[in-house]
């Protein structure tokens, strides 16, 4: 099946890390509809030199369109080009290296932690800032 190039997102270069591409192809598929008969967006692998002699990897390059030859003679460049726009809008919006999954559960991780003593806020506030009453108070 031949492929349209539609850019990449994220900063992901490692084989198993593909979370990035994924994040952006559902974001195409929320912005610019749904994707043509005969077409789907996915990712975009290129092989390169292993560290072995010989060896061959592959690591995702992208995300891009394919589509099936026998259905369809080229690829739908308007729609293409929608995505390459949305795409780089999304890629330029986000923060990857905060919501990168291992930057993320590393927060959790450190959020439960046990703590050595949580105090009540002195001045009659709660957590998240509002007045407590007399009424409905925690027990």
């Amino acid at each position: 099946m031949p492929w349209a190039r539609i850019g990449h997102c994220g900063h992901s270069t490692t084989a198993g890390d593909t979370f990035e591409f994924q994040l952006g192809i559902q974001y195409l598929k929320l912005v610019c509809g749904e994707v043509p008969k005969g077409c789907e967006l996915g990712i975009m692998c290129e092989e390169f030199d292993g560290m072995e002699v010989g060896e061959i990897v592959e690591l995702p390059s992208g995300v891009g369109l394919s589509w099936d030859s026998t259905k369809i003679s080229n690829a739908p460049w308007e729609y293409v080009s929608r995505c390459q726009t949305a795409l780089s809008i999304f890629h330029e919006a986000v923060d990857w290296f905060a919501i990168h999954p291992e930057a993320v559960n590393e927060k959790i991780r450190k959020s439960a932690e046990p703590r050595d003593e949580l105090q009540e806020p002195e001045d009659g506030t709660t957590d998240d800032g509002e007045v407590e009453s007399g009424r409905n108070r925690p027990v």
